[in-house]
């Protein structure tokens, strides 16, 4: 911003220097460090009522006690983060404090309450047109979903991840949840055709893991299929693994 006197000063936020050095300490994995400044910021954007402020570096402390195992702490820290940038109207920043507590929620199997925060995310996202937030909300909406058995949904949120940012470094895991989805509903060649994109996403981003997985829920697929496996293995397995079989 530019001052009225038109110096061009930047606006300096209250504990903007300690934040700073908190995101450096945080980078550094120094949880300890980050939290001791990120209270500081805190108690100096207090002193000031910068509302804004606040709200952002509570979330920010939240994520050094994460770091530290303190849970309850980080997820109070999260908690007032979300109720403070809601009646203040900060779409993103409230987006980002209820990712993170649903996150925290899941962590300690309250799928119920995860959900919600995850609700309450995309709904901040969509307002401030945040994509990755959406995306984030929405995979992990379809992680809940698929796991309570709600494929339909699941798939839903999948698929509209998948629409919101093509290019994520998450592709490939919901390209092979979406395939999960469509499996579970029974449409095995829908299933298999999202599995091959999902470990030919894997492979060109060298994740051998979701490589290996998406190839291991196509053979699965093609089981529940009624397939004669042995045929499968010589025939799909390496064009849907996008892999040339070898022999040494």
């Amino acid at each position: 911003m530019t001052g009225k006197s038109g110096n061009k000063a930047k606006k300096q936020v209250p504990g903007e220097d300690a934040g700073q050095a908190g995101w450096e300490a945080l980078q550094a994995g120094d949880f300890s460090r980050a939290e001791k400044l990120y209270l500081q910021a805190l108690k100096k954007a207090r002193r000031l009522a910068d509302e804004a402020a606040t709200a952002v570096f509570l979330s920010y402390l939240a994520i050094a006690r994460a770091g530290l195992g303190k849970a309850e702490q980080c997820r109070a820290a999260l908690e007032e983060s979300v109720q403070r940038s809601s009646l203040l109207g900060l779409d993103k920043i409230r987006a980002y404090a209820s990712l993170l507590l649903g996150e925290q929620w899941c962590e300690v199997g309250d799928r119920e309450r995860a959900i919600q925060y995850f609700l309450q995310a995309l709904d901040a996202s969509l307002s401030c047109q945040d994509e990755v937030g959406v995306e984030a909300a929405f995979g992990n909406l379809g992680l809940i979903y698929l796991e309570r058995g709600w494929a339909e949904q699941a798939s839903e949120c999948f698929s509209q991840a998948l629409e919101r940012t093509p290019d994520s470094v998450n592709r490939a895991v919901w390209l092979g949840s979406l395939g999960q989805c469509l499996s579970e509903l029974g449409k095995y060649d829908e299933a298999l055709e999202y599995y091959r994109q999902a470990g030919a996403s894997a492979a060109a981003d060298g994740d051998l893991t979701a490589h290996a997985t998406a190839c291991g829920s196509a053979g699965n697929a093609h089981f529940e299929k009624g397939e004669d496996l042995s045929i499968v293995l010589c025939q799909r397995v390496s064009p849907i693994c996008n892999y040339p079989l070898t022999f040494n």
